[in-house]
């Protein structure tokens, strides 16, 4: 409505003040949703890292129960320790997926189901967390060196690193491509119209900032920075630069999987220029080495940084030629126009349609989550009651899957009531 308002009345300031009005609300409606899908994701992240720390503490605690059985096994029995041992590793099997194998002394030896060690008789393989700059900075699981993320099957962790990964980061991805594209969008006709008082190039929305990382296995230092130097050809899709030797370079579309062009030759501080990005590597605090590999990514951010960028109404681009202001309002029509326009950045949707994907995406996550929850309550219950009906512990992953379901369901859940009427707002600056 505020864009057919100033459609209307292109030269009259009030509808072009209402309009400004509407943006910084859309505005802070993107930034309140975008703050709180990144306050879940931190939520979840902290809970990983208690239950990584719940793990040390129950596979140390097995451990010194494992010595204690050994030694009194010697001259007797040990079977009240044995009780508690089990109760500890039922413990353990309900915060990841184990396999218990008793040895000959009566050690309970336990790896997970992919085969990595936590406890071989008293040796205890301590697990941590460390940042992961290639998924967002969050959380891997580590066990020494070894990063053992992708090898987790079960179990609480398994299902608090599904929720974040599955549910929140995509989510949060999809409305910060969402977020990029309204803004190169609806930028690249503002800066090609003109408003009352002539002005032209200005952006209406804060501009995107491209985020660019080193990659975490790189031998070096070595630092580099992104940039836009044509907003009219960005995709909105992440890329990766890898050399192939400390001379050579390729480019490839993370997002579509497709080589942009390989064989390229590196000079140092010399721009890398492609789809409407400038890329520049410094060799301080030295060059770039065979393997090193930068991303980069033109929507990250995108939905914590929107804003209106413009300081005056007066300066709104409703003409798109500077002899027809103030009565012209060809560009404001051609805004107007974007929201029933299929895009390629937004997978041929409109921005209304891709939307919608994002409610859709997350509200059938979280009716599959409710649903197996539901179902795993029952299987749970049965399982739960055979293992007390026989002698020695049942690793139920069944049971297991119990936590996974209900963290997920949550996510979604939330995610879901958060972006619900974000649309909303858009729709109304039409």
């Amino acid at each position: 409505n505020a864009l057919n308002d100033v459609s209307t009345d292109p030269q009259g300031l009030p509808a072009r003040i209402t309009l400004m009005a509407k943006a910084d609300a859309l505005s802070v409606r993107m930034n309140s949703i975008d703050t709180r899908v990144r306050a879940e994701i931190d939520t979840v992240e902290r809970t990983i890292s208690g239950t990584v720390d719940d793990i040390n503490d129950l596979t140390s605690r097995i451990a010194e129960l494992n010595e204690k059985i050994a030694s009194m096994e010697t001259y007797g029995d040990a079977n009240d320790l044995r009780d508690q041992r089990d109760l500890l590793i039922l413990d353990l099997s309900e915060q990841i997926d184990i396999f218990v194998i008793e040895d000959e002394a009566g050690l309970s030896n336990i790896m997970t189901t992919s085969g990595m060690s936590l406890l071989i008789g008293i040796s205890q393989t301590e697990l941590s967390v460390a940042t992961n700059p290639d998924n967002d900075g969050t959380f891997d699981i580590m066990a020494g060196q070894v990063n053992i993320t992708a090898n987790i099957n079960g179990g609480r962790l398994k299902g608090l690193i599904d929720t974040r990964d599955d549910n929140l980061l995509k989510s949060l991805d999809k409305l910060e491509r969402l977020a990029a594209s309204l803004t190169t969008e609806f930028n690249t006709l503002h800066s090609s119209g003109f408003g009352l008082d002539g002005s032209t190039g200005l952006d209406f929305f804060n501009a995107l900032a491209p985020v660019a990382r080193a990659g975490g296995q790189n031998s070096g230092e070595t630092l580099a920075v992104a940039s836009i130097y044509d907003q009219t050809l960005l995709t909105l899709d992440e890329y990766e630069v890898k050399f192939t030797d400390p001379n050579t370079y390729n480019i490839m579309n993370l997002t579509t999987g497709t080589m942009v062009s390989s064989g390229n030759a590196y000079v140092s501080g010399a721009n890398i220029d492609f789809e409407g990005m400038r890329f520049v590597i410094s060799d301080s605090p030295g060059p770039p080495a065979t393997g090193d590999t930068f991303t980069v990514d033109t929507t990250e951010g995108a939905s914590k940084n929107f804003g209106v960028s413009l300081s005056e109404a007066s300066k709104f681009a409703a003409s798109s030629d500077i002899n027809t202001i103030p009565g012209d309002n060809t560009n404001v029509l051609a805004m107007i126009s974007l929201t029933d326009t299929a895009l390629g950045e937004l997978n041929n949707s409109t921005f209304s349609s891709f939307y919608q994907s994002i409610v859709s995406d997350v509200g059938s996550s979280s009716g599959f989550a409710m649903t197996n929850l539901n179902a795993q309550v029952v299987v749970y219950g049965e399982l739960n009651n055979f293992r007390e009906s026989i002698s020695g512990v049942s690793m139920d992953e069944e049971g297991i899957n119990l936590i996974k379901f209900q963290q997920a369901y949550e996510a979604a859940a939330k995610v879901i009531t958060t972006v619900d009427s974000m649309f909303d707002t858009i729709l109304r600056m039409r």
